[in-house]
């Protein structure tokens, strides 16, 4: 085969590289074909092939990227390629709060999770009092008597109810897409009813999930950014529910990063059961800093940041072998930039002299270099 044949030359895969290498090939397979006119039914031909070898070209460069992670540029295929590792891309995750509360009024005023809600001035965010089981009890406050409430949550209350028949796979689809990844609560049994009860336990994956005897479910997001929740495949076994037990499943809609105020923004909602006067105050969470009551609200992970916070994640899937992996794992807490696995024999070596103990606590000061010189 000539030199001038189009095959050899596969880096030429644009419509005008095609279209060129396709015109200087004719002489090589005919002397016959001399016309080179627009309106040549050949010229039209060779212009279509080109055009479909330009579009084959642009989708597999585009396919090729989308199977590493330092070139993925959709969110599913990158939740797929991280999922090797045992990482999980975040979706929506609301603002938290505590807030402090002094009822003006005598007697008790009573303040019901999932009843009250507090909101800013323009009502375009609300927060939730929860509870941690989910549950309406009451928060009672007296007069002049500050009570903190621990638990405020961005984003109104939603609520579903299905039975086991309504699964796909395991899978119950949330009936909206901008569900807190977090806050799901999940119930059996008629609600109102003495055997309205909470059945089952979020966990982050269903695969580490080590006891048999419980049910266990996931929330997790499919390729087309529908969540969801899926129960161990086993929850029909266990006999604590059949596939014609009411369950009702409450949530959080969250407005992610939307949802964060400012200090003290926060008034009581209209409808709210608490009445009299009273005087509120809270911290504000519209920051990156992060505290055990104070947490700002947060959009679905995008693939940058996904592919950032992976590095700092264990290489090996759902497992911690070497001591990098230790390492990685530790990054992953919240206020630590770095981290050193050492053991009482790596001090002897390089002459440390502290106790283990002593050289925890100044773990952070302590690096090694790519020449095994320690520094600080």
């Amino acid at each position: 085969m000539s030199d001038n044949f189009v095959g050899s030359r596969y880096s030429h895969r644009d419509y005008n590289s095609l279209y060129r290498d396709l015109v200087e090939m004719i002489p090589t397979l005919t002397q016959e074909w001399t016309s080179r006119e627009e309106s040549s039914p050949g010229i039209v031909l060779i212009k279509l092939m080109a055009i479909l070898g330009d579009n084959l070209s642009y989708n597999m460069d585009k396919s090729a990227l989308e199977v590493f992670i330092s070139t993925v540029t959709q969110r599913k295929n990158c939740a797929k390629i991280l999922q090797l590792i045992g990482y999980k891309m975040h979706w929506y995750r609301s603002a938290r709060l505590s807030l402090n509360f002094t009822s003006k009024s005598e007697g008790r005023t009573s303040i019901v999770p999932f009843q009250s809600y507090f909101t800013n001035s323009s009502g375009s965010i609300t927060y939730t009092v929860i509870s941690d089981d989910g549950y309406a009890n009451p928060i009672n406050a007296t007069k002049d008597t500050p009570v903190v409430i621990p638990r405020l949550i961005e984003g109104e209350l939603g609520v579903s109810h299905f039975t086991g028949r309504e699964l796909v796979n395991n899978r119950y689809y949330f009936p909206q897409t901008d569900v807190d990844e977090s806050a799901l609560w999940l119930y059996y049994g008629e609600e109102g009813t003495s055997s309205f009860n909470v059945v089952g336990k979020l966990v982050d994956s269903l695969y580490l999930v080590e006891d048999g005897n419980q049910i266990y479910y996931e929330f997790n997001v499919d390729e087309f950014d529908r969540p969801y929740i899926e129960f161990v495949d086993y929850w029909k076994d266990l006999g604590i529910i059949t596939e014609d037990t009411p369950l009702t499943l409450r949530y959080i809609l969250s407005s992610g990063s939307n949802g964060n105020v400012n200090t003290d923004v926060l008034k009581i909602l209209n409808n709210s059961t608490i009445s009299g006067t009273y005087t509120i105050s809270h911290e504000a969470n519209n920051t990156d800093t992060d505290s055990d009551t104070n947490l700002p609200g947060h959009d679905p992970e995008s693939v940058e940041e996904a592919r950032k916070s992976s590095y700092n994640y264990s290489w090996t899937h759902d497992t911690l072998v070497t001591p990098s992996d230790y390492e990685k794992a530790s990054r992953r807490v919240s206020g630590c930039s770095a981290a050193l696995l050492v053991d009482q024999q790596y001090l002897n070596d390089h002459n440390i002299s502290e106790t283990i103990d002593a050289y925890k606590a100044n773990l952070y000061t302590i690096f090694e270099d790519d020449f095994n010189n320690i520094t600080s």
